[in-house]
């Protein structure tokens, strides 16, 4: 009878162990579907590149995938200092002259970001821009531009 005790517990660990393995596998094979999918987003010919270049003397990456198709952007960021407390980083559209307000943003600890599934304006996007807004951003730039970047003519 102790012999089957022992023989129970452990094929209980051994069902633990399977079932901590399958989840991880579910986990493992979701992320990499969920990356799999951004890079098919990011390869699709009609998505378009926008380096912002920085107006000062900073040296942080913040690039633009536009899908016009879709009506979408993907913002990535890179190097990039955190916000001030009280203040967050705001992607701005130029549509006709005019800054169109869009995502907030804020870095981690290594200065980068990614965010995806941006909205695009109605309109034709002639720029892209960064400034530094107050937290929960602004209807029009408060701050001078960061990062700027044209928008090839569709």
């Amino acid at each position: 009878l102790g012999v089957l005790a022992v023989q129970s517990r452990e094929l209980n660990r051994e069902r633990e162990a399977t079932a901590a393995a399958q989840a991880l596998a579910a986990q493992t094979a979701t992320t990499l579907a969920e990356r799999e999918a951004l890079l098919a987003r990011l390869m699709d010919p009609r998505v378009e590149l926008v380096t912002l270049a920085s107006t000062g003397a900073a040296k942080p990456t913040v690039r633009v995938y536009l899908d016009r198709v879709r009506k979408s952007a993907l913002l990535s960021i890179a190097s990039l200092d955190t916000a001030p407390a009280g203040k967050v980083y705001q992607l701005w559209f130029i549509v006709d002259g005019v800054p169109m307000p869009s995502v907030t943003f804020q870095t981690d600890a290594q200065g980068g970001a990614l965010i995806e599934q941006v909205t695009l304006p109605a309109g034709t996007v002639a720029a892209s821009a960064v400034t530094m807004e107050p937290t929960g951003g602004s209807t029009a730039p408060t701050m001078p531009i960061l990062f700027v970047g044209s928008v090839k003519s569709e």
